[in-house]
């Protein structure tokens, strides 16, 4: 059990990796979900963009690298996590099954400067199906305040341990995050993460920018940083 765990780790890291590594440049128009408005476009390391969505059903952020959309990531309308898509090669989905014990909100966040995190999620890939992990996560925010496109954010970070079996370790991942409350919006940058223990692995996505609708960077599709 933990080997086929251990490999279906290693084969999403891959495809992360894979994603940011080798997307090549496809232009066009940015395409908007039904029932979604573009919220914040934000410009990371490594020719990554993000763009949040505020949309009927909850909060989509898609993120290209190089042109080309590598994932999306899917919360409800509190930011709380419901899964995310890698659109590359590997094809795999992570999908909220089961709610935690206490649902939180990014207002609690912001006044207590802490909440938890929990559910149990779905792993799909084109080899698996529905492998189940618990969710065992911690959202934390800081006083420390950057200011990005003429908005306030604070500094925090999440911390996410998923397990197929409760006490026997897993995939762990580690997020710098910003939150903007005034705005609404939640930006992830750099993660590092690892897998039953092994060394941990940094993914360099710091977030350089943010744009607004009617900025020049708002709904871009490659980043201002890291694509030459």
């Amino acid at each position: 059990m933990i080997n086929d765990a251990l490999g279906s780790a290693r084969r999403l890291f891959a495809a992360i990796v894979f994603g940011f590594a080798c997307s090549a440049p496809a232009w066009a128009e940015m395409p908007v979900p039904i029932g979604c408005t573009p919220a914040a476009t934000s410009h990371h390391s490594l020719c990554a963009t993000s763009t949040v969505f505020m949309c009927s059903g909850g909060i989509e952020v898609h993120t290209y690298v190089a042109g080309n959309l590598l994932a999306k990531h899917l919360h409800d309308e509190n930011w709380m996590m419901q899964g995310y898509e890698y659109t590359n090669s590997a094809a795999m989905a992570f999908s909220k099954v089961e709610e935690g014990p206490e649902p939180t909100r990014l207002v609690d966040l912001v006044v207590n400067g802490r909440v938890k995190e929990g559910g149990k999620f779905a792993l799909n890939t084109r080899v698996i199906r529905d492998r189940i992990y618990t969710l065992d996560g911690t959202i934390t925010l800081s006083e420390e305040v950057v200011n990005l496109g003429g908005v306030d954010f604070r500094k925090g970070q999440i911390d996410r341990l998923f397990e197929p079996k409760p006490g026997g370790g897993g995939l762990s991942f580690q997020i710098d995050i910003l939150v903007a409350p005034e705005r609404n919006l939640l930006i992830e940058g750099n993660m590092t993460r690892s897998a039953f223990g092994s060394t941990p692995e940094l993914l360099e996505q710091d977030v350089r920018a943010v744009y607004f609708e009617g900025q020049s960077g708002f709904m871009s599709m490659q980043s201002e940083y890291g694509c030459g």
